[in-house]
């Protein structure tokens, strides 16, 4: 998904170097697709088994094309007001809970934008509420998810009237369960969560 993802992200980009700069408001009508991938993240995280005490943990991750890269969709009901979601799926390598093992990521977040200005710099605000999770594509007992709710704010660069590169801060707070299967053992320990992130995506989106 990845592999897609930098080649469409790299032709929306071209078109857009190459085109006039983009002014007007963004009106009722337009369709958002995007690209978009973590280039930071911090997260602080609690981890509750079953029967036990709380762990709190802390991990920073770093670089381009890390596990939430996904796909954003939206559409502008009003003047500057765009509703949509994001899906995203990848390869984890590590994670608060599970630091040793490879997982499959997943999410989906349903947000709010709102645009503001006519320029070629226009900051957003954004919510969004959601789920997210991870499961262990080998072990089927080793997995967790939770809802997922946050907001931000960023900017739009318009290059073009239907190009734009993405950056924002965005903090969220997701709370739920999972489990975890002790290797080697049958034993598998349930446990509850929550976690508080940090994120800075950078991402593209076209603008139809």
């Amino acid at each position: 998904m990845t592999k897609y993802a930098t080649i469409a992200s790299v032709v929306i980009c071209s078109i857009a170097l190459h085109s006039e700069p983009a002014h007007g408001a963004l009106r009722k009508g337009y369709l958002r697709l995007g690209f978009d991938s973590t280039f930071l993240r911090f997260g602080l995280a609690n981890y509750n088994p079953a029967e036990s005490s709380d762990t709190t943990i802390t991990a920073i991750t770093a670089g381009a094309a890390m596990p939430n890269t996904g796909v954003v969709f939206g559409y502008s009901v009003l003047g500057g007001l765009v509703l949509g979601a994001r899906l995203n799926v990848g390869i984890a390598g590590s994670d608060q809970y599970f630091a040793e093992d490879h997982f499959v990521s997943w999410s989906v977040y349903p947000y709010l934008e709102y645009v503001f200005l006519k320029e070629i710099v226009r900051p957003f605000l954004t919510v969004q509420i959601g789920a997210e999770g991870l499961v262990h594509y080998q072990a089927d007992d080793t997995w967790w998810w939770g809802f997922n709710f946050g907001g931000g704010f960023g900017i739009h660069f318009f290059l073009h009237q239907n190009v734009s590169i993405d950056v924002a801060l965005m903090p969220g707070f997701t709370i739920g369960t999972g489990e975890m299967a002790s290797p080697g053992q049958a034993q598998v320990t349930e446990f509850k969560h929550w976690r508080f992130t940090v994120a800075i995506p950078v991402g593209v989106s076209g603008w139809f």
